[in-house]
C-alpha cells in the first residue's frame, strides 16, 4: 500500500520525500553523537571537579582532625555550601567512626549520583577520609536544555530543507518531465 503511494507522487514530490528523509537521518546521527560527547565530557569536568574540591576541604581538613576539633571540622565542611552539587559531606576517621558531617538542607540526600573519596594525610599519616557526595542535576539540566534546542533547530532545518527540496526539485525536474512527453511524442 506504502509502495502504490509512493508511486502515485509526482517525480519532484519523491526527489524532495528523499532529500528530507536524509536530512532527517543525518540530523539524528550527528545530533545523537553530539548530545552523547557533550555529555561525556561534562560528567568528566564535573568528576574532576569534584575530585579537586575534595581534596582542598580534606586538606583544609587536616589540623581539625590532628587536634581532634569535630568543630572545626563541621565549619570547614560548612564551606561546602558554596557548591549546590554537594549534598552530604561527611569525615571519616581511619576506624570507620564519623567525626563530622555536612548535609545541604535544599536536596535530598537520597539522590546522589556521584560519591569521591578523598584522604585526609598528615606528614604520611592517614587521619581519615573525606567522602562527598553529589548530585549531576545541573548536568542533566542542561543536557535537557540541549536536547530542546536541538530539536528546535532541527525542526527548522528539516523544514527550511523539505522547501528547499521542494523548491528545487521542482526545477530540476522540469526539463526531465518535458523530456518525457518529448520522448512519448515520438514514441
Amino acid at each position: 500500500m506504502m509502495l502504490s503511494l509512493w508511486r502515485k507522487r509526482s517525480f519532484s514530490h519523491q526527489t524532495a520525500t528523499l532529500v528530507v528523509a536524509i536530512c532527517m537521518l543525518a540530523l539524528m546521527l550527528f545530533s545523537i553523537a553530539f548530545l552523547s560527547l557533550q555529555y561525556s565530557l561534562l560528567k568528566q569536568q564535573s568528576r574532576y571537579a569534584l575530585n579537586t574540591l575534595a581534596e582542598s576541604v580534606a586538606y583544609n581538613c587536616v589540623s581539625a582532625l590532628t587536634f581532634s576539633d569535630s568543630n572545626s571540622a563541621s565549619l570547614t565542611l560548612a564551606s561546602l555550601q558554596a557548591a549546590p552539587e554537594v549534598t552530604h559531606a561527611e569525615i571519616v576517621l581511619n576506624d570507620g567512626t564519623p567525626f563530622a558531617d555536612y548535609s545541604n538542607l535544599n536536596r535530598n540526600k537520597g539522590v546522589d549520583d556521584e560519591v569521591v573519596y578523598a584522604p585526609i594525610a598528615h606528614q604520611g599519616e592517614r587521619l581519615g577520609t573525606l567522602k562527598l557526595y553529589a548530585t549531576d542535576n545541573s548536568i542533566r539540566e542542561l543536557m535537557h536544555r540541549a536536547l530542546l534546542i536541538s530539536l528546535a533547530m532541527g525542526g527548522a532545518a528539516l523544514l527550511l530543507a523539505g522547501l528547499a527540496s521542494r523548491w528545487l526539485a521542482r526545477i530540476l525536474s522540469r526539463p526531465l518531465i518535458r523530456l518525457a512527453g518529448v520522448a512519448a511524442l515520438i514514441a
